[in-house]
């Protein structure tokens, strides 16, 4: 059985593989703000996008992730079969990309709150925060539907005890914040400039910076780049791509624009407006198909 190669950060699960997966970015210069995200994963067809419009208690979004049809009404509900494993009932090296179908990987809301998440080790068993209220839910869907800033993502996360064993998830706002959440429940917030996300826990390993190779490509050319564009995003994401890279996207957070790319080719691109998309009320659509 195949397992997932890159973090379904929303619950926080991942089966396990030696290859790691995905890759993580965001950068301000004061006028952009804007963020990229490649997800790697063994060749399947079902990469898909969700439209979520908001409703009298929640903020419209775009996400993307794996999945074959709509968009749960009212937010993702966690299967039995991840609830299990959460318990200790299932092992989380059984999980299977079937396990999480439906599940967001990254995504942008209508305030220009991005997320998206990467693959890390595994930590021994924590919670984020003993004697709150658990929430074994969607940690993306909750955070996008429902803050409009990174200030207000990490006052929600504070409400609740998150069982967190790997992964992390890095949240950026138009205003130049940002912050990664770690396995383990470190928080790293942002230098105002930029922050990148692969495959190890900064807090634990950041002798890794120098050593994981997408992140000092990543780490280089930000630091260089004397003003942010979307083909800068483009250039960084065909520069950290795998040969499993099923789907590119990068993200003006500012003007609430995507521009997707499909399996490594980064000469095509589809531009998706976060306002025309949510006025076309929810759907659900294979990435396959925005390019057809």
């Amino acid at each position: 059985m195949r397992k997932l190669a890159c973090l379904l950060i929303s619950v926080w699960l991942v089966g396990g593989q030696a290859l790691s997966g995905c890759s993580v970015f965001f950068a301000f210069d004061g006028k952009s703000a804007l963020a990229g995200d490649n997800e790697d994963y063994f060749d399947h067809p079902d990469t898909q996008m969700w439209t979520v419009p908001g409703t009298g208690n929640s903020y419209g979004t775009v996400y993307f992730g794996f999945g074959r049809g709509a968009y749960p009404v009212g937010g993702v509900a966690v299967t039995a079969r991840i609830r299990q494993a959460m318990a200790g009932l299932v092992p989380v090296s059984r999980l299977s990309a079937e396990d999480t179908y439906g599940l967001p990987l990254q995504g942008m809301n209508e305030k220009g709150l991005f997320c998206g998440g990467a693959e890390t080790e595994t930590v021994p068993e924590v919670w984020s925060h003993a004697g709150m209220p658990k929430f074994d839910g969607d940690i993306t869907d909750l955070i996008l539907r429902h803050a409009a800033s990174v200030p207000e993502a990490l006052q929600l996360a504070e409400r609740y005890n998150f069982w967190i064993p790997e992964g992390n998830l890095l949240c950026a706002d138009a205003a130049g914040r940002s912050f990664i959440l770690e396995a383990g429940g470190a928080v790293l917030r942002g230098n105002g400039r930029y922050q990148i996300a692969t495959n190890f826990l900064q807090s634990l390993h950041p002798a890794q910076k120098r050593l994981d190779q997408r992140y000092r490509v990543l780490n280089n050319r930000l630091g260089q780049a004397p003003e942010l564009s979307l083909d800068l995003i483009r250039s960084l994401l065909e520069a950290a791509q795998q040969g499993v890279t099923q789907y590119s996207v990068a993200f003006d957070l500012k003007n609430l624009k995507m521009q997707v790319y499909q399996r490594r080719d980064f000469a095509r691109a589809v531009t998706i407006s976060l306002k025309d998309e949510l006025a076309k009320g929810p759907r659900a659509a294979p990435i396959s198909m925005l390019f057809e």
